[in-house]
């Protein structure tokens, strides 16, 4: 965990616990079949006589080197980068917990894993990394546990090729189900819409006949006045036909 006390005084009176911590990265672990861990650095920041809550900052992430990631940092890092420099910088504030925490190998005691970490070894890497001369750190086993990580680390990373590859046709057996309901919710579609044509073209949709157009009777002026006279049977009279009637009538 971390030192009970803090270690750092800011300007304005604050007091600064800072430690380091490994936090388990998902991917990597799925990806090398054993459990993966990043490091991250939290700083604490506690307030002389305040009663609220004690903020906790993770201010750097140092990843995995099978993550191929650079170290991020936050907002709070580079407020309180000089301490955060000096921690890292101090030999005693530990090594790198990057990779597999002894805690996390099932092959060690808890005895065992107090006794590396005494000699600031945390990870399975950095016991099986271990050069000769740092053998004897570790006791008079040093060797065969050296041995016994760096063959874990091998089988795990054979299991993890497997793992990765479950997975990953795990991931494409979903997608192609999800591409499969597409296609059917698609082909259902389809379906529906040739059978609404089919519907469509059973109406007659020719324009309708035009209406015919209406007769309209026109009406003849009325004669007028002084025009003549209408004889018997006649329709119509005209002057020159009322003064023939005339002259018929006077002889």
């Amino acid at each position: 965990m971390y030192d009970l006390d803090p270690q750092y005084k800011t300007e304005d009176g604050a007091a600064l616990r800072i430690w380091r911590d490994a936090v388990q990265n998902n991917y990597q672990t799925e990806q090398q079949g054993r459990p993966i861990f990043d490091e991250a650095i939290y700083v604490e920041v506690i307030t002389p006589g305040s009663q609220s809550s004690i903020p906790v900052f993770e201010v750097k992430r140092i990843y995995h080197e099978s993550a191929g990631i650079d170290p991020t940092t936050s907002e709070q890092y580079k407020q309180y980068k000089k301490f955060v420099d000096a921690f890292e910088s101090d030999e005693s504030a530990g090594g790198a917990m990057t990779g597999t925490p002894l805690k996390e190998w099932p092959e060690l005691s808890r005895s065992m894993i107090a006794a590396l970490r005494a000699q600031q070894i945390y990870t399975v890497e950095a016991l099986a990394g271990l050069p000769d001369t740092a053998l004897p750190l570790v006791g008079p086993d040093g060797r065969t546990w050296r041995s016994k990580a760096q063959a874990y680390l091998d089988f795990a990373a054979n299991a993890g090729t497997a793992t990765a590859k479950a997975a990953e046709n795990e991931r494409l057996k979903e997608d192609l189900a999800a591409a499969n309901g597409t296609i059917a919710s698609l082909a259902a579609r389809l379906d529906a819409l040739e059978a609404n044509k089919g519907s469509l073209s059973a109406i007659d949709l020719s324009p309708a006949p035009e209406a015919p157009e209406a007769v309209v009777a026109v009406a003849e002026p009325a004669p007028a006045a002084g025009d003549g006279l209408v004889l018997a049977g006649s329709t119509k009279s005209t002057p020159a036909k009322a003064a023939k009637a005339a002259t018929g009538a006077i002889i």
